[in-house]
């Protein structure tokens, strides 16, 4: 549904918010091993994320990447729109640009209901929340 980077940043952020903080940080080896990613395209990810303040990369010896605080408190809708912007969410099911309610295509309403399902789903629950629900057992990671 969204794009390779969006869904490794969703990832990483919920494996940062489960695993890391200030005093244990994560490198990228260790999050790419973690969620069975491509370790070059990760390296991508985690700098774009610190470039828009999602989480925080200390440098040197025993460096890494943690989630910055704040970040405990997106959702994933959050997350998305940080990353990619919610453009997705607005289109036309069927990419047609004249598409609008006074010219709906086909599918225009029922796109928009699956539209507004989705945005309510993604912001449903906070990456506190998530993880929480994670250390319970009720969720994982790294299905490959």
């Amino acid at each position: 549904m969204f794009n390779k980077t969006t869904e490794y940043s969703i990832r990483v952020i919920l494996l940062l918010g489960l695993e890391t903080n200030q005093s244990s940080l994560l490198g990228v080896s260790a999050i790419a091993g973690k969620l069975s990613f491509p370790e070059a395209f990760i390296g991508k990810v985690l700098q774009s994320l610190v470039k828009i303040g999602l989480i925080k990369s200390i440098k040197g010896p025993g460096g890494g990447f943690f989630l910055h605080p704040e970040s405990y408190n997106l959702t994933i809708l959050n997350i998305v729109e940080k990353v990619e912007g919610l453009n997705f969410l607005n289109k036309c099911g069927l990419g047609i640009s004249s598409c609008n309610s006074d010219n709906p295509c086909p599918i225009h309403n029922e796109y928009n209901k699956v539209a507004e399902s989705l945005t309510v789903a993604l912001s449903s629950k906070t990456v506190s929340e998530i993880n929480n629900e994670m250390r319970l057992g009720n969720y994982e990671l790294n299905y490959i």
